[in-house]
Formats: C-alpha cells, sequence, structure tokens
C-alpha cells in the first residue's frame, strides 16, 4: 500500500488539504524556508493515518464551522517532535508533549496549536477515528476530548508505534493487514486511556454535558423550519421540561438563542463571497426563516439596515478592486 505525500509551501496552501482530510477551519501559522508543510498520509482501512512536519500552525474550529461542515470525526494527536497546545468547548488549555496523545472532536469547537523553538522540529502523527468506531471502545470519549494522555509506556506507547510503523512501511503492508494494525493501534490506545483515573461526573458536569449537546443540536438545525424546544428536547433525549430548565439555569431563552443564531447566520453568509449566488430568499429559507419579509424584517430590527443594504456593503471593496 502506498503512502500519499503532499508538499504546501505556505498557509494558503495548506488550508485546502486540511480541509479536505479534516474538516473546515480558521487555519493559520508560517512555514520553514527548507522543510514548510508536509503531509504523509495513508488509508488504513477506515482510519486515514497522516504525519504531519515542517511548520508552525493552528487551527480554530469554531460553531459557524460546525454548522457549515459537519463533521462526526474524532482525532488522536501523536506529537512525535515539538508540542501541541488544545482546548476543547473553550476550557482552558491543555499542553500535550511529545511521547503524550490527546483527543479531539470535531463537532464540538477546539483550537489547537503546534509549539516548537524550531518551526523544523515540528512532527507529530494524526489519527482520524468515525464516532461509531471510537464510541464502541470508549463510551466516555467526550469526557476524554482535550486531555492530554502519557503514551511514554505501556499500551498507548505501543499504539503511537503501530502507527508511525505503518506510515514507514506502508509500501510493504496489503490493505487488509494494514485495516487490522490500525484497528488493533487504536484498541491499544484506547485501553491505555481506558485506564486513566477520570473523576465521576457531577450533576454540575452532566449539566454543562447536556447543554453543549443541546446548543450543538440547535446550531445544526437552524435550517430547520418549525424547529421547536419540543423537537429540540426530543432530538437531543430529554424532556421540555429539563430543555429549559438547561437554557434557563444559564441565562439563555430559547426563543432568543434560535433568533439570533439564525440572524447571525445570515449575517455572515450576505457579507461572504462565496454564498453570493444564493439570493436573499435562499438566505432567508436557509436560516430557517419561514418568509422573505418574515428574514428582512427580523434582520433590519437587529442590524439597523435590510438584508439587501447589508450584502451591497459587502460588495463594494470587491467591485473597487475588480
Amino acid at each position: 500500500m502506498e503512502t500519499t505525500t503532499q508538499i504546501a509551501a505556505s498557509v494558503d496552501e495548506l488550508r485546502p488539504l486540511i480541509e479536505q482530510r479534516y474538516y473546515r477551519g480558521d487555519t493559520y501559522g508560517s512555514g520553514t524556508p527548507d522543510a514548510r508543510f508536509t503531509l504523509r498520509s495513508v488509508q488504513a482501512g477506515l482510519l486515514p493515518v497522516t504525519q504531519f512536519a515542517g511548520g508552525h500552525l493552528g487551527l480554530r474550529r469554531t460553531w459557524n464551522h460546525i454548522r457549515e461542515n459537519p463533521s462526526d470525526v474524532y482525532v488522536i494527536w501523536f506529537p512525535i517532535e515539538g508540542a501541541i497546545t488544545v482546548t476543547q468547548d473553550l476550557a482552558h488549555d491543555t499542553k500535550v508533549e511529545s511521547g503524550e496523545c490527546m483527543i479531539s472532536c470535531g463537532d464540538r469547537p477546539f483550537h489547537v496549536r503546534t509549539i516548537s523553538a524550531d518551526a523544523a522540529n515540528i512532527n507529530q502523527i494524526h489519527v482520524i477515528v468515525p464516532s461509531h468506531i471510537i464510541r464502541s471502545r470508549l463510551p466516555n470519549v467526550d469526557r476524554l476530548c482535550g486531555r492530554g494522555f502519557s503514551g511514554r509506556s505501556g499500551a498507548i506507547k505501543l499504539g503511537a508505534e503501530l502507527y508511525r510503523l505503518m506510515l514507514c512501511e506502508a509500501q510493504d503492508i496489503s490493505m487488509g493487514s494494514l485495516s487490522n494494525l490500525s484497528l488493533a493501534a487504536l484498541d491499544a490506545v484506547c485501553d491505555g486511556m481506558r485506564f486513566v483515573t477520570v473523576d465521576q461526573p457531577t450533576q454540575i458536569d452532566n449539566n454543562k454535558m447536556h447543554l453543549e449537546r443541546t446548543l450543538r443540536f440547535i446550531d445544526q438545525h437552524l435550517s430547520t423550519q418549525g424547529l421547536t424546544a419540543e423537537r429540540v428536547a426530543k432530538g437531543c433525549g430529554m424532556s421540555r421540561r429539563y430543555l429549559h430548565y438547561l437554557l434557563s439555569n444559564n441565562g439563555i431563552s430559547f426563543g432568543n438563542y434560535l433568533w439570533e443564531a439564525r440572524l447571525q447566520q445570515a449575517c455572515q453568509w450576505l457579507s461572504d463571497p462565496e454564498f453570493r449566488h444564493f439570493n436573499i430568499v435562499d438566505i432567508a429559507y436557509m436560516c430557517g426563516f419561514r418568509s422573505a419579509s418574515h428574514f428582512s424584517n427580523a434582520y433590519r430590527a437587529r442590524f439597523g439596515v435590510s438584508p439587501r443594504d447589508a450584502r451591497m456593503d459587502a460588495e463594494v471593496p470587491v467591485r473597487l478592486n475588480s
């Protein structure tokens, strides 16, 4: 099985490669004159394995990215040289160094950055795992996201070494063997994480987790007309009463949150050149408004201008530069 190597001389060249392999996000950083950015990958059955090297890089994924580009996958990060810092769900930063690993969830906001005194020494391995595969091995995976795990010995070290060897020796290994090895490595890593003591969740932790899931569900269904509290509660597997408790306990009104999220999404799309081919009526329906007039009145009340004027204002720089 052959590996695929792609080299990018800048962040602009790297960005589409990351979006193709992982998901959409704000990518920033700087390449190095000699190494630049290098992605070497092998498709090991259901688990793509990628080695990244060559430059300081950051990736930030927000709710807007998640709404526009849902991605039901997790990424396991193994720094080989250098380190990374990770923030999942706007919590505190976690530094993950060489010999350690961590998991991030693609459908929850996160921010990851590479750290090294010398950008040429940045080297790490990423394994992309579909949610159903990792949840079957780690049912509590969401509570483990953003944590650092030691891989200097034991099962995690074995799994990381298997992934490294697969990248180095892929050309001499059959697809079937690579698939089996990748799942065996994942089993080893998950076994190592399973033995790490994680505090039992308190009621506050449970409420926070349910709130995050609820807001994520709303954000991912903004285009659904007639989205009600009852439908959201059913979609999240909770009662309507508990849904209102979660929201009100955090100072959130269901109607106000939904209204604001839809208007903010519309505002972003009206100013985005990639959405210029959608007319205002299309955007209104894509954001869940029942009519163009309903959307226009709501937009003007929130931002003080009509959707048409907002789009024209955003297009002025484009026309001046054309």
